[in-house]
């Protein structure tokens, strides 16, 4: 699944997303590179993988300023 994150404001919030991928999330990898002024996450679930939704609802609740959407891959 591939995530763009708008509105981060610094590294923090970059560590906080990957932290709360790892910590709630059956996810193997994330890798966050910066395009266009935004973040794209591309994330690789575990087997039997997690609803997106829960996924963009939780980072939003961790950082409510950020708009992220799901990237149709």
């Amino acid at each position: 699944m591939i995530l763009e994150v708008s509105g981060i404001k610094d590294k923090s919030e970059i560590t906080e997303i990957e932290r709360t991928f790892y910590a709630f999330y059956d996810v193997d990898r994330v890798e966050i590179s910066k395009h266009s002024g935004n973040l794209i996450t591309t994330i690789d679930f575990r087997r039997d993988g997690l609803d997106p939704g829960q996924l963009v609802m939780s980072l939003k609740d961790s950082l409510p300023h950020a708009c992220v959407e799901i990237i149709p891959s």
